[in-house]
């Protein structure tokens, strides 16, 4: 099932990566439901919530420099483990987890 938008903040550090264009994440879920972070750092992001499991994805950019409609790499985070399985769901063949 999709990622559906929830409408609250959320922490949760980065988790992985998403390959997709602004217009295509608009597309899915459409604009952007969090504000701006207010030191600068995230421009963009949206709060989803997997329907199946109530786990809480966040999909955002991260110290952008320039316009944030123009990136192919988005970042993954969420407090939980199984973010990037989630959202590899909507987005098959298109996640990585992070490394460090």
């Amino acid at each position: 099932m999709t990622l559906r938008p929830r409408f609250t903040r959320q922490a949760g550090g980065l988790r992985g990566y998403l390959t997709a264009q602004y217009p295509e994440l608009v597309a899915r879920y459409g604009t952007p439901n969090a504000r701006p972070s207010v030191d600068g750092k995230t421009q963009a992001e949206w709060i989803l919530e997997d329907p199946d499991t109530g786990l809480i994805v966040r999909i955002y950019d991260y110290k952008t420099r320039g316009s944030f409609k123009l990136l192919g790499e988005w970042h993954i985070g969420g407090e939980q483990p199984g973010c990037v399985a989630a959202v590899e769901r909507d987005w098959p063949g298109r996640t990585q987890a992070a490394t460090w």
